[in-house]
């Protein structure tokens, strides 16, 4: 039966009841009408027929029906018992009717904050480790050498990424958070970042949080640097597409260089075979001249004996 899902319950030691009820929820995913495609099961049972205009479906036992909230004097209507978007930013469940009036407050969720900012500290410093990885230069025994070792423009994103979350952030407010050390997060000598000062952070939270929220996501915050930083290397047609296309010219050169030189070789090795053919037969006629030779000089020798 389309949008509908259908069970058994016992009610009773030795009694249970079929159960229908909608897919969805609300009052436009309702079901309006059950009846029998073959046979005659559902009329036997009591529950084929059709909603009237003011009844619902024969043997209901709970009819469908929207969440309805009265929000600052205003009718809230919802297919579900959650409310999302009603109030900015918040998602509101609801758990029971009632008829009195409910006060809520919306406060900021300052652990869920300092979790995210952990989320980052992580992410950043895995990209970081990845670039530094992929930038190793060998060791004392020659082995173990990055990929990318040298490639300045993986070497000049390291670096950029290291100056995009330890340089002041531009603001004209001198009481504005700058740096995030300000907000307890360090970075040691390789540039990895870490919350070294819980307190810090939270106290930042609790007493300037919009601060902390342009500290990281203002024009020059913390996270648009980065943002905008990876955005300029990594987007089509940024720094790094531009250097796999010159790598790849390259590649293509030095392999119509590699073909030319092959076809050079080519050429030079049959002239070569060629001389060594003439020289070979050069020698051969020089051999038999000198048995000639040889044999006059031996008649002569007889002549004059």
């Amino acid at each position: 039966m389309p949008g509908a899902v259908a069970s058994v319950v016992q009610t009773s030691p030795g009694e249970s009841r079929l159960l229908i009820q909608a897919a969805g929820s609300g009052r436009e995913a309702r079901l309006t009408a059950i009846g029998d495609v073959a046979g005659n099961l559902m009329s036997n049972l009591g529950l084929a027929g059709q909603e009237g205009d003011d009844s619902p479906l024969p043997a209901t036992v709970q009819a469908a029906a929207d969440a309805l909230v009265r929000l600052d004097g205003l009718d809230v209507r919802a297919r579900s018992n959650e409310l999302v978007g009603v109030v900015p930013g918040v998602t509101l469940t609801l758990h029971a009717t009632s008829s009195e009036a409910r006060t809520f407050r919306v406060d900021r969720d300052n652990e869920a904050i300092v979790k995210k900012l952990e989320e980052f500290i992580t992410k950043y410093n895995e990209t970081l480790d990845s670039v530094r990885n992929l930038t190793r230069a060998s060791d004392s025994s020659g082995a173990n050498r990055g990929p990318l070792t040298g490639e300045v423009t993986i070497l000049r994103l390291r670096t950029e990424m290291r100056s995009a979350v330890t340089a002041s952030v531009e603001s004209d407010d001198e009481s504005a958070l700058t740096t995030l050390a300000q907000i307890g997060i360090t970075a040691d000598r390789e540039g990895n970042l870490s919350l070294s000062d819980r307190s810090a952070l939270q106290k930042a939270l609790a007493d300037n949080p919009d601060g902390v929220e342009a500290l990281m996501n203002g024009t020059d915050g913390v996270a648009h640097r980065l943002t905008s930083l990876l955005d300029r290397y990594s987007k089509a047609g940024g720094i790094l597409s531009l250097q796999q296309d010159a790598v790849q010219s390259r590649l293509r050169s030095l392999g119509t260089r590699m073909q030319r030189q092959s076809e050079s070789l080519a050429k030079r090795e049959d002239a070569l075979v060629t001389r060594l053919s003439q020289l070979e037969a050069g020698l051969v006629a020089l051999s038999q001249q000198q048995s000639s030779l040889n044999g006059l000089l031996g008649s002569s020798d007889s002549l004059f004996a």
